[in-house]
Formats: C-alpha cells, structure tokens, sequence
C-alpha cells in the first residue's frame, strides 16, 4: 500500500473506526456476547465477509442474489461463529 494511504488511515478515518470497533466489541466482550477476539482480526472477517459479498454481488453473478437472505446469512454466521 502507498506509504501516504497507509498513514492517512492508521492515523485519519482509520484510526476512528479502530477506536470505535475496539469500544464496540469490548462492550459485547463485557456483556457476554462476544468472545475476547482482536480487533483487527474482527475487522479482516467483518471486511472479507462484506468484500466477497459484494465482488460476486456485482461481478460474478449478478443478478442471481436474494440481497436480504443473504445478508441476514452473512450476519447470522458471523455473529454464531463470535459467540463464546
């Protein structure tokens, strides 16, 4: 990655998103409904989820997709495979 865009979001927008998703899943972690995980780890699955969603959504089969069931998959997934 460039040097600049990788410094731009370690310490601009980036740096936002990490404090709050670090807030974020240490209230779940506190409250019992997520297991102790790394941010950044939460984040490479939350975003590999998301990405490879959207890149066969839009790219290798368009038009094939029920949007609403598989979101609610994509979530259901993630939040059983967090769940302690």
């Amino acid at each position: 990655m460039n040097p600049d865009v990788q410094g731009l979001m370690q310490h601009g927008p980036g740096a936002s998103v990490m404090a709050l998703a670090e807030a974020v899943i240490a209230q779940g972690v506190t409250d019992g409904q997520l297991r102790p995980i790394p941010v950044r780890r939460f984040l490479r699955l939350l975003a590999s989820s998301i990405i490879g969603y959207w890149v066969t959504r839009s790219m290798i089969a368009p038009g094939d997709c029920d949007d609403a069931a598989e979101i609610d998959a994509m979530a259901k997934t993630l939040a059983q495979g967090l769940r302690p």
